[in-house]
């Protein structure tokens, strides 16, 4: 507390010893100093006349008649008429300018406004080529997706019918296999059975439209072996679990490809005879279909006795010709039981040597590529001994027709009936008996058309 009360005297003695030295300005030196800070109206004047820093001569005169001191020596100087004029000049200036400025911003907002309509214009435009590119993009896409969608579509209804037809099929090798029993194999033998492989005719004729699809995806997998002339050779191959034959072939015929194609179909698509059941199908001008028996000689000279079911089918292309064909042979006598289902593409097309890309040759050195791919599953229930015979027998079976259908095509094609006839008939015991030859007459005046 002692201390306290001894700091607040310093400070207060402090505070009077200030006071008392300090000393305060009289009135007259602050009213001089108050009119220092205060212009009169003739330095007023004189600033407006040589600065432009007032809006207008209004304004200066308001200012005048305010001050009371200087008033009549204002008046005096502005009765001047230099003076005057300069002030009115100066205000028409200044009028001028304002009035254009007024304009200038005018007119700035109505360009402003023109400019932004352009802007919106051109925005706008914009949008709607992006919209056109995009609708087109678009359009282009959905094109797309609708040909994608109805090619799965007619890939899925291609593959439903395979499904299906493929049951019917397995159901009906499955009643065969069933047929163990001679009750059973005897009433199959008549009507009943007959009236299957009709049934399995018209199974064959609906496939084939399926087997052509897969064309190009067969011949691009297949590994063909070109050889002249053509010698065909099952191989056995396995894949999945099941066991299959197999042959892909490829050979040249020395004749132009529109002759070739015309005596190949005649082959593959005339009339056989009165030894082959002909199945009436409903395009009879590119399909057909057959059942008949075989009598295949083997080596011990024994007799197999095969029963054929087949349906065959030409597809005409700008570019080459495609037959298509599946083949069920039941096995009977030693073989019952066993089956043989054959699948097989024909694709008959112009040589490299052909007159498109060599027009100089003549037509006796045009050729045509006759390429075969054929795929045989055996199925059915026998000893190992039986199975090896029957598969044997199967083989040598195709490997003759298709030999045999070369040489009756290079005779056919060199125009000489009568060596087509001698054929036909030394290769009887390959294709059944054929009571009636009418068919090489067929071939004969078709070719001659």
């Amino acid at each position: 507390m002692p201390q306290d009360e001894i700091l607040h005297g310093a400070i207060i003695a402090s505070v009077d010893s200030f006071l008392e030295d300090y000393s305060f300005p009289s009135e007259e030196s602050l009213s001089t100093a108050k009119n220092h800070h205060n212009l009169t109206a003739i330095d007023t004047l004189r600033l407006w006349m040589h600065e432009d820093e007032f809006a207008s001569g209004l304004a200066l005169e308001s200012s005048l008649e305010s001050s009371t001191g200087d008033c009549r020596e204002v008046q005096e100087i502005f009765k001047t008429p230099a003076i005057r004029k300069t002030a009115q000049r100066k205000i028409r200036y200044r009028r001028k300018l304002k009035t254009e400025r007024e304009t200038l911003l005018k007119q700035s907002a109505e360009l402003s406004t023109v400019l932004q309509k352009l802007r919106n214009a051109h925005a706008e435009k914009l949008r709607e080529e992006g919209r056109s590119v995009a609708l087109a993009v678009w359009k282009t896409i959905a094109t797309q997706q609708k040909e994608k969608r109805l090619e799965v579509e007619g890939l899925h209804k291609r593959l439903r019918a395979e499904v299906i037809s493929r049951s019917r099929v397995i159901e009906q090798m499955n009643s065969f296999l069933q047929c163990s029993d001679l009750a059973r194999s005897v009433a199959l033998c008549g009507h009943e059975r007959a009236a299957d492989r009709s049934a399995l005719i018209d199974t064959f004729v609906n496939e084939l439209d399926l087997l052509y699809s897969q064309t190009d995806q067969v011949v691009r997998h297949a590994s063909l072996k070109m050889s002249s002339p053509m010698e065909l050779n099952l191989t056995r191959k396995c894949k999945g679990g099941c066991e299959y034959f197999e042959s892909a072939n490829a050979t040249t015929v020395p004749f132009g490809f529109e002759q070739t194609v015309k005596a190949m179909s005649s082959l593959m698509l005339s009339d056989w005879g009165e030894g082959f059941d002909k199945k009436i199908v409903k395009k009879p001008d590119c399909t057909i279909g057959y059942i008949y028996e075989e009598d295949y000689h083997l080596k011990t000279g024994e007799i197999a006795k095969l029963g054929v079911s087949t349906a065959s089918r030409k597809y005409i292309e700008t570019d080459r010709a495609v037959h298509v064909w599946r083949v069920l042979t039941e096995g009977q006598g030693d073989f019952e039981g066993l089956h043989a289902d054959e699948t097989g593409w024909m694709i008959l097309r112009p040589s490299s040597t052909d007159s498109a890309t060599t027009p100089s040759s003549g037509d006796n050195e045009v050729s045509t590529v006759v390429e075969i791919y054929t795929r045989v599953v055996q199925t059915g229930q026998t000893s190992p001994a039986i199975a090896d015979r029957f598969t044997e027998v199967i083989a040598k079976t195709i490997e003759e027709e298709v030999e045999g259908m070369m040489k009756m095509l290079d005779k056919v094609l060199i125009g000489q009936p009568d060596n087509v006839k001698k054929h036909l008939r030394h290769n009887e015991s390959m294709i059944g008996d054929l009571p009636d030859t009418s068919f090489v007459a067929d071939l004969t005046g078709v070719l001659d058309e």
